[in-house]
Order: C-alpha cells, then sequence, then structure tokens
C-alpha cells in the first residue's frame, strides 16, 4: 500500500476499493528453466501465460469500463 487515503474522483466497488491504495499493481509467473525460449514450446508456454493471467485482465478491463 502506498497512499492512506482513497483518490478524489474515484469510485469503486467495495472488493476493488482497496487497489486504489497501491501506485502499482503487477502480475508475474515463473517460467520454466532452459531453453525454451528457443524451442517449438514457446508459444505453448506464452499462451499458457496469457491463460493464467486473463481473468486479471479482464476484471481490469471491465472496472476500467465501467
Amino acid at each position: 500500500e502506498h497512499y492512506k487515503k482513497m483518490p478524489r474522483g474515484y469510485e469503486a466497488p467495495p472488493d476493488r476499493a482497496n487497489f486504489l491504495l497501491y501506485n502499482t499493481l503487477y502480475a508475474q509467473t515463473v517460467l520454466p528453466a532452459g531453453d525454451f525460449l528457443f524451442s517449438s514450446r514457446l508459444v505453448d508456454i506464452c499462451m499458457e501465460h496469457f491463460g493464467n493471467m486473463y481473468p486479471l485482465l479482464s476484471w481490469l478491463n471491465a472496472w476500467m469500463m465501467d
């Protein structure tokens, strides 16, 4: 948490309001070790990562469009 109060002019549902107290929000994953960057598995690994992160992206997108 970075901020002590909610920013003026922003409204958020109660389940999302606490995120406005942060100045950064990010998600990360641990990728497999090895030479996967140079293999045919790279696309599959990237698609799996995107699939895992999609719920967060979708939630943020819906919030921004409200």
